[in-house]
């Protein structure tokens, strides 16, 4: 019983730490997004329309993802189970929707 219990608890952590390894990875390609969006934004006076004109490609399969709001505001977002991390331009804050 102590074995079982011993390793159910290896499981649970080794998931966690994949887990967090898997969503850490989002956050960071989110993040070079934003950063991407930015520098654009910079040089050129605008936002991009899609993240083709910042040298990505989009799919469903993304770790990330970016929406021009307005012409001043854009999202960048990605899944954390069944919530997003959404990151909002005008606020430049990270927050979790479900």
């Amino acid at each position: 019983m102590k074995n079982l219990l011993k390793l159910s608890i290896l499981s649970i952590t080794l998931g966690l730490i994949s887990c967090c390894d898997y969503f850490c990875e989002r956050h960071k390609y989110a993040e070079s997004i934003i950063q991407k969006v930015e520098k654009f934004k910079s040089e050129n006076q605008r936002l991009p329309e899609n993240v083709s004109e910042i040298e990505l490609k989009e799919t469903t399969e993304s770790e990330a993802f970016y929406s021009k709001t307005s012409d001043s505001t854009y999202t960048v977002w990605y899944a954390i189970g069944f919530d997003s991390n959404v990151y909002t331009s005008e606020t430049k804050e990270w927050n979790t929707k479900g």
